[in-house]
């Protein structure tokens, strides 16, 4: 008998091998037997794939999807949403960085507002909280970045970027086949295009450990920002959504 999945959780994970299980662990004790938890390994280079393939054998909730090669954080989450099998699907980060509890805040939101279409996490937004030290050229960077993207896509969304997101599996369907990114801008494309699609977005502050090993790079945010002045072009001068 095929089990009921309500709610479908996308962690996409590059050599995450100390943490994923911890990760993982914290899901299955926060979430009901109705949620299935699919890990999008894109191209790890450690032992990433055989902790989730052995967690997965342990626990039908658990899927495991493989990239044979580093795609990056848009295309797995793509890959994660062609396969999900829930009503409402969430984005996850698989490091730890975000308390399950915030996820379950999401997930609570969503459920209790049936206006709402999608709810998104922000470390900016008034009474979030973060844990950790953060440099202080990151924090610039990640300023400037967040004033032009909503200067010239999304307006009042403090945080594009925040690890955690839920939607209504209506709004992915709509907007998902849609992006072009495979990269750190994926997060900024859907969401320009789910505004366009004038779906409710709710921002709702969360809690954060800033791990202070981010993937990022400084080139990663000029590749960003050319990303954005593209999206821009497209979704709102030429107007191709």
């Amino acid at each position: 008998m095929r089990r009921k999945v309500i709610l479908s959780i996308i962690l996409p994970a590059y050599n995450e091998e100390t943490r994923i299980r911890d990760t993982l662990n914290s899901l299955l004790s926060s979430f009901s037997q109705e949620t299935e938890f699919i890990v999008v390994d894109d191209g790890s280079t450690d032992q990433t794939p055989w902790i989730v393939s052995k967690a997965a054998k342990e626990n039908p909730q658990i899927r495991l999807l493989e990239h044979p090669q580093n795609q990056g954080k848009g295309a797995a989450l793509r890959s994660g949403f062609e396969i999900a099998q829930g009503d409402v699907i969430a984005f996850f980060d698989a490091d730890g960085d975000i308390p399950t509890q915030d996820l379950k805040k999401l997930w609570e939101t969503l459920k209790e507002n049936i206006q709402l279409d999608v709810v998104i996490g922000s470390k900016r937004k008034k009474g979030s909280q973060r844990l950790g030290f953060s440099l202080p050229f990151r924090k610039l960077l990640a300023r400037l970045g967040n004033g032009l993207i909503q200067l010239l896509l999304l307006p009042g969304i403090k945080d594009t970027q925040c690890g955690v997101k839920i939607f209504r599996a209506h709004v992915l369907e709509m907007c998902m086949p849609k992006t072009r990114q495979r990269k750190w801008s994926f997060d900024i494309e859907l969401l320009s295009l789910i505004t366009q699609n004038r779906f409710v977005v709710k921002e709702i502050p969360i809690q954060w450990h800033d791990l202070g090993d981010t993937r990022v790079k400084r080139r990663d945010y000029i590749l960003t920002l050319v990303d954005i002045l593209k999206i821009f072009w497209q979704h709102r001068i030429l107007r191709r959504i």
